[in-house]
């Protein structure tokens, strides 16, 4: 099992803001990981609007709904030991590529199952517990990349305030192209291709 990663060195680069909530910010890699990790949010967030808005419209139950967050709830459940283990003993940025390969994967899956009117509630399961494993095993690896990207004097900036507001920033910026996005889910002819 290959286990070579970054772990144990240095993270390169001087902080360009001393001090303040910002600090962290001074180191480039953590900035384009904090970028790149907001993009995948933001898309994330609209994703799940979509099919939760696309499980509505084909079922007319509100029951399905449920079922969907049920399976992604217990699929994380069952794995998230195995996940954190996981992190710990292979490549970190290899794990990350794949998991976030298979979420564009299934994302990209059910936009053209949605646009050939292919969907069906089996099928969105199996794509709702494809995307559920591949965060619950990208998102340990996510968390303990931080410390290759920040030195240790900065974790607490890079953790707290940075990213806690990652997620809310997500939230804020969602409202302006979700609706679009479920539009394009539900009508036939046009599904969303712009996977998270």
């Amino acid at each position: 099992m290959d286990t070579t990663d970054t772990k144990g060195e240095k993270p390169t680069g001087k902080p360009h803001l001393r001090g303040g909530v910002l600090s962290a910010m001074g180191y480039r890699d953590y900035r384009l990981f904090w970028a790149g990790a907001l993009v995948s949010d933001i898309g994330t967030i609209i994703q799940t609007t979509a099919l939760m808005w696309l499980v509505r419209t084909t079922t007319n139950s509100n029951i399905w709904i449920g079922v969907i967050s049920l399976v992604h709830t217990i699929t994380v459940l069952l794995h998230a030991e195995l996940a954190g283990y996981l992190a710990d003993k292979v490549n970190r940025k290899r794990l990350l590529v794949i998991t976030m390969s298979i979420s564009m994967g299934c994302a990209l899956l059910l936009a053209i199952v949605t646009t050939l009117g292919w969907t069906s509630m089996p099928l969105i399961i199996v794509i709702v517990t494809l995307m559920s494993l591949a965060f619950t095993f990208g998102y340990p690896a996510w968390n303990t990349l931080l410390p290759d990207l920040v030195p240790r004097d900065y974790m607490l900036n890079a953790l707290a305030p940075l990213h806690s507001s990652l997620y809310s920033t997500s939230l804020g910026l969602e409202p302006a192209t979700a609706p679009r996005a479920c539009w394009r889910a539900v009508t036939p002819g046009r599904g969303k291709y712009f996977p998270a």
